[in-house]
């Protein structure tokens, strides 16, 4: 969806690093990864409103806090998954939810239809 969402746009790379990690994968391992990969960068961790609300349970978060500067984002929508799923059960469009090309990938994929 990502790949979807960002089209050709070169300033953004997706990272496939916590699909490629065995296992249970914690943001406290990512962010080390992204450490050891690029010991002099400023990390940033980008999180939405909704994830930040649940940043209080997350493991390791102090250390999360010491390797990576948080930016919390606010949604011009505030969205829900529910939300893309009732769409998804009813067959309604997603325009209003999330961008097309990631509404079409959605459908395409048939995403959310089991859920």
């Amino acid at each position: 969806m990502l790949k979807a969402a960002l089209g050709k746009n070169s300033k953004y790379k997706i990272s496939k690093t916590e699909l490629q990690r065995p296992g249970p994968s914690y943001m406290i391992h990512t962010v080390g990864t992204f450490r050891r990969r690029f010991p002099r960068a400023e990390l940033f961790l980008v999180l939405g409103q909704d994830a930040y609300r649940g940043f209080s349970k997350w493991k390791d978060r102090r250390k999360i806090l010491k390797r990576a500067r948080l930016i919390v984002g606010k949604r011009k929508l505030n969205i829900a998954s529910s939300q893309i799923r009732q769409c998804v059960k009813r067959k309604a469009s997603l325009a209003k939810l999330v961008p097309p090309k990631v509404g079409q990938y959605i459908y395409h994929k048939n995403l959310y239809e089991s859920d």
